[in-house]
């Protein structure tokens, strides 16, 4: 039932790991990037990419989940927490990360959500 966390939880040392660059790195301090984002080090002062994350991590889960059976009602159960919870949980908790972190998670999992859907269609 935890197989869908698993490439989560191998990512979360990079993670942590660019989140701390992304903390310390002098040479971002004040860049500016594109459009909104002024700071790649700074937290998203219009709270646009922790719910762009958010948003692309619940799509890309209900694209994964859609593609595996459940097997009884408490796994159904389990995923559905999992489906909602997750992405509403770490959006609120992603409001005070630095936009360069956030941007990178939210192309990842925009990333996936393409690849769940070539990997659905060849599976019809």
């Amino acid at each position: 039932p935890f197989g869908g966390c698993l490439p989560m939880l191998l990512q979360l040392p990079i993670f942590i790991a660019f989140y701390q660059t992304l903390m310390n790195m002098v040479e971002l301090k004040g860049a500016s990037f594109i459009l909104w984002m002024q700071d790649l080090s700074r937290p998203d002062p219009f709270y646009i990419l922790p719910f762009i994350m958010g948003g692309s991590m619940f799509i890309q889960q209900k694209m994964s989940q859609a593609a595996t059976p459940t097997v009884d009602a408490a796994q159904a159960s389990q995923q559905k927490i999992f489906l909602y919870g997750l992405p509403i949980f770490l959006t609120f908790l992603a409001l005070n990360w630095p936009s360069g972190l956030l941007l990178y998670w939210s192309v990842s999992n925009v990333l996936g959500i393409a690849q769940q859907f070539f990997v659905n269609k060849s599976k019809d």
